[in-house]
């Protein structure tokens, strides 16, 4: 079944601003300044995502600690092992902040 994304909020209680995983099919929705993170276990076939906004993804103390916890809800989700990352935005609106860094702590390749 499709799991749909919307921007993430952390703690949120609707199921579309959360991580989520699924083995079929991630939709991201309105993804034009934002960013889709997808992590895949390596040799596996579940997918799991986040909807980054680009406030989550700045060179602030709050956008750090949302970007933290987003990653860490990723690993959670994937579970133990090596990952893959992959990453579907415009970098430029996010290269400032500390995504790419948190990214390739977190996966094997990005």
């Amino acid at each position: 079944m499709t799991k749909y994304l919307d921007e993430y909020i952390p703690k949120s209680k609707q199921i579309s601003r959360q991580v989520q995983s699924d083995d079929q099919k991630l939709k991201f929705n309105n993804i034009l300044t934002c960013m889709a993170v997808v992590v895949v276990p390596v040799g596996g076939q579940t997918m799991t995502g986040v909807h980054l906004t680009v406030a989550s993804t700045k060179n602030t103390k709050e956008a750090e600690a949302e970007l933290a916890q987003a990653l860490q809800e990723l690993q959670t989700a994937a579970g133990a092992g090596p990952l893959d990352a992959y990453i579907i935005c415009s970098w430029r609106f996010h290269k400032a902040g500390g995504l790419g860094k948190g990214l390739k702590k977190l996966a094997r390749a990005v």
